[in-house]
Parts: structure tokens; C-alpha cells; sequence
């Protein structure tokens, strides 16, 4: 594998999670969220979530949570939606997540080349060879 790069595909949770993941080992990353901010499901303004007005966390704020970044005191034990999006952007802030994003871009094909790497098309219409791909798309 020449390329030694990895995509990572939506920046929710998990795909901010794997980023952290990769800059911690130095793994080099390119990331794509085809919305304007971080925060996936979270985020009750993208116009395809699933997210609702009463949605809260499900397991307590206790049990839960990013390594390196416990939930605020003053989050009740289950969360709202509004708080949990908070602490997901608070989290990119907090390691620079956001640095290695690009919004509002889309990836619209995925391919696996015979030698096992991944051709990535973006929305964009350019296209980008990576080693590796984590597709972190959440509900969608």
C-alpha cells in the first residue's frame, strides 16, 4: 500500500472520535462532513437528521463520553440533545478537530482498487486514493 492515508467519512461522534483516534497515533487523515459544523445526528438543524425537540442521551453523562473530556458538572445525568451537541463541539475544539475537515462535501462513490486501497469521490467531483476507509455517517 503506497498511499499510507486514511478517510474518514462524517464528523458526528464516532467520525470525531476516529480522528482523534488517528492524531494521537499520527496517522495521517483527510475528513469529510457534508454539513457545515461537527456534531452529526446531534445537530437538530441539519436539514436530514433525525434529531427531535425532546431527544436526550440515553445513558448517563457518568457512564459516557470522550476520553480526555468528561461532560460538564452541570449536564444533568441525561443529557439534552442541546447539551450533548455542545460537548461533541466542544470536544473538536478542544484537539483541533476541525482543522482537518472538509464541510460541506460529500463523498458520493467509494471504490477498492485491485491493490486494496480506496478510490474516494467527493461530492466536489474530485477523486482521492486512501488506504483506508471509516465511514462514521451515523443514522443516515
Amino acid at each position: 500500500m503506497a498511499v499510507q492515508k486514511v478517510c474518514i467519512i462524517g464528523a458526528g461522534p464516532a467520525g470525531l472520535s476516529m480522528a482523534r483516534a488517528c492524531q494521537v497515533k499520527g496517522i495521517d487523515y483527510d475528513q469529510f462532513e457534508g454539513h457545515s459544523d461537527v456534531g452529526g445526528i446531534w445537530d437538530i438543524t441539519q436539514p436530514d437528521g433525525p434529531m427531535y425537540e425532546s431527544a436526550h442521551f440515553i445513558s448517563s453523562k457518568t457512564m459516557s463520553g470522550y476520553t480526555g473530556l468528561s461532560m460538564p458538572d452541570h449536564f444533568p445525568d441525561y443529557p439534552s440533545h442541546r447539551q450533548i451537541l455542545s460537548y461533541i463541539r466542544d470536544f473538536a475544539t478542544q484537539w483541533g478537530l476541525r482543522d482537518a475537515i472538509t464541510f460541506n462535501t460529500r463523498v458520493t462513490d467509494l471504490a477498492k482498487t485491485s491493490d486494496g486501497e480506496w478510490d474516494v469521490t467527493l461530492s466536489t467531483g474530485t477523486a482521492q486514493r486512501y488506504s483506508a476507509v471509516v465511514c462514521a455517517t451515523g443514522a443516515q
